[in-house]
């Protein structure tokens, strides 16, 4: 822990590091100008001067930055919100090592291996979604590991939505938790009742925060979530069908 505290000792006011470096590249802009934008009474939106443009991201990484740039007004002070979601990252990924093994050295080579990571230190300077999916994704894992209650089945419905929320092609996660919530669900040693009940409970909590996300979405975008899910599928779809046909070709001409 030390040592990532180390890599991630930055001064996000300095000029000579990536932090200060706002381009539009690779998502910095729809993630960072919202911001300004929010706090001007525009919404979420890309906006200079009195036009506006609606951003190409989900709002909930712009909106875990808000709280942190409301009170320092300085754009750049991104990077310690995603200290912070890193540091939790690390937290995390050491619950789950530590459920999951015994062995100490086994333990401390996996953590050093994650603390010492590019990208675990790399992704703090930039403003992309990536810096709260990680988090995310590592408390989900630690929800799996854990037993079924009322209070993990909420997380999970949360999870769900907030991965789709984080980054929209992040959706594929989403479908994967609520699979792997499903069989546990049906797993579990109790009476059928209960297992009606854990799953009425996950799955109306998550369609809950899906009508509010989608909600927000036409408030803020105008556009319907559904379509976005749509595009997202239709270009899964296309990816794969261009890789069949590659590999096909290929095997065809050799």
């Amino acid at each position: 822990m030390f040592l990532l505290a180390i890599l991630l000792l930055k001064n996000p006011l300095s000029p000579n590091n990536i932090i200060s470096d706002l381009e539009p590249s690779p998502d910095s802009m729809h993630y960072l100008n919202p911001l300004v934008s929010l706090l001007q009474g525009k919404g979420l939106v890309i906006s200079y001067q009195n036009r506006s443009i609606p951003t190409n991201v989900p709002p909930l990484y712009s909106l875990v930055l808000f709280p942190l740039y409301l009170i320092s007004r300085e754009i750049r002070f991104f990077y310690i919100t995603n200290v912070l979601l890193t540091i939790a990252s690390t937290i995390l990924f050491y619950k789950i090592i530590t459920k999951l093994f015994t062995s100490k050295i086994l333990k401390s080579i996996l953590f050093l291996a994650f603390a010492t990571n590019y990208i675990i230190y790399w992704y703090p300077s930039v403003a992309m979604a990536e810096n709260l999916l990680t988090p995310l994704y590592l408390l989900s894992i630690w929800v799996i590991l854990q037993p079924l209650t009322v209070t993990t089945i909420l997380l999970a419905s949360f999870l769900t939505m907030a991965f789709f929320a984080t980054k929209y092609i992040a959706w594929i996660l989403s479908i994967s938790l609520i699979i792997v919530i499903v069989i546990k669900i049906i797993s579990l040693k109790t009476t059928l009742h209960r297992k009606y009940i854990l799953s009425a409970l996950f799955f109306s909590v998550l369609v809950g925060f899906f009508i509010f996300f989608a909600f927000i979405e036409y408030l803020n975008k105008g556009i319907s979530t559904f379509n976005v899910v749509l595009g997202n599928l239709q270009q899964l779809v296309g990816v794969w069908l261009i890789n069949t046909n590659t590999l096909t070709f290929s095997k065809f001409y050799i």
